[in-house]
């Protein structure tokens, strides 16, 4: 077995960013019974500097000393890990052959992030050619010395093993060290993450004007914990998400005018036709019959003149563990018509409420804009084929 350590001046300035483990492995091929692991690479921050560590089979029969060396490393602290593609291939795999070597394996309870799984929505809707690692490095502008990819360097390894040629090596440990340091310039995009699961502060909020006769937009103004590497816009209809560093603003088109809230036990009021709203029964018995109908779902309403926001249906973007309590409890809601499915929310009751109540309602309209647009571009995908 072969190690190897590299020391980088860290580059990210990230909130926990010494809780988070990097790591990617090589193995001979995608079979797990019938290949071998040769070599795993960590990277990690300690004093201001990010190491990358390398445990390598060099001799094609040292794989349980790296998985115990692999082992012993992880139970230094309580890490989070982080992978591309990790929870889909690395861990599997490294869990079989802990198993294979029968050793106990180490992930139990650990948590993880697996930057493939949270970018993979993105990439459609920044539109990058793939979805592998090195096209979200150079979508940051980076490009890499190593040019192989890991099914190339299967062979290049099997060569290693017969020659021990160092410049074999070299190549080897190389690829596997710039999938490290390239998640390093990948983790500021866990900003992603904070938006989508709403970890952000909402700092203002103000009025925009738009064209004549319109009511406007209203914008919020938040602050992300960690700065986004890119600037990153979305639009739906008239709403928009707008992120630059550390900052993000949503874009909200109010709406002014007169709508109805709907009362869903109808069977329990009188549509009053002369003054076209509904009174409950136990009020509305004292209204003569003939200026009282029963109240269908259609007519059980009552209307409010005001300044409106709309409230869409709760939509979960990407492949994220996460779900929405339903606001819709804390607030009276407005509709046009019954069987919209938009709903609508007085600006004065949201501003009365506490802030985690506003970051909901911004978690919402944010998760709703993204599933819009990338539904759309997937329709226009589809329609260009």
């Amino acid at each position: 077995m072969l190690t190897k350590e590299y020391i980088f001046p860290a580059k990210i300035l990230r909130e926990n960013r010494e809780d988070y483990l990097f790591f990617d492995i090589e193995t001979t091929g995608l079979k797990k019974d019938t290949t071998i692991l040769y070599l795993i690479g960590c990277g990690y921050y300690e004093n201001e500097n990010f190491h990358i560590f390398q445990w390598f089979n060099d001799d094609g029969t040292s794989e349980e000393k790296i998985l115990c060396e692999f082992k012993r490393f992880l139970t230094k602290k309580s890490w989070t890990l982080l992978s591309f593609n990790g929870e889909s291939f690395d861990i599997p795999y490294l869990k079989r052959h802990y198993e294979l070597n029968e050793l106990a394996e180490p992930f139990y309870e650990m948590d993880s992030v697996d930057l493939y799984k949270l970018l993979r929505p993105f990439k459609e809707l920044l539109g990058l050619p793939g979805g592998k690692q090195k096209n979200w490095e150079e979508y940051l502008g980076l490009y890499r010395e190593d040019q192989y990819d890991g099914g190339k360097l299967i062979s290049v390894y099997r060569e290693y093993l017969k020659t021990h040629d160092e410049k074999l090596l070299h190549l080897l440990l190389l690829h596997n060290m710039e999938d490290i340091h390239g998640m390093e310039s990948l983790f500021p995009l866990l900003s992603f993450l904070d938006i989508l699961n709403g970890n952000f502060i909402c700092e203002e909020k103000g009025w925009e004007e738009t064209s004549e006769g319109s009511p406007g937009i209203l914008f919020f103004q938040c602050r992300l914990p960690s700065a986004l590497p890119v600037h990153f816009q979305a639009f739906f209809s008239d709403s928009e998400i707008e992120v630059s560093d550390k900052k993000m603003f949503i874009r909200i088109p109010v709406f002014l005018g007169e709508l109805k809230h709907y009362y869903e036990d109808y069977e329990n009021y009188f549509y009053l036709p002369e003054e076209d709203w509904a009174i409950h029964k136990s009020v509305g018995c004292f209204v003569e019959k003939s200026h009282r109908k029963k109240a269908t779902a259609k007519t059980c309403y009552i209307k409010k003149e005001g300044v409106f926001l709309p409230l869409p249906p709760l939509k979960v973007f990407g492949n994220i563990d996460f779900s929405f309590e339903d606001i819709r409890d804390n607030f009276v809601l407005y509709r046009e018509n019954c069987r919209d499915k938009i709903s609508y929310i007085l600006i004065e009751e949201l501003f009365l409420k506490e802030p985690e109540e506003i970051n909901h309602f911004l978690l919402c309209h944010i998760h709703y804009i993204l599933s819009e647009c990338l539904k759309k571009q997937r329709e226009a995908a589809k329609n260009k084929r």
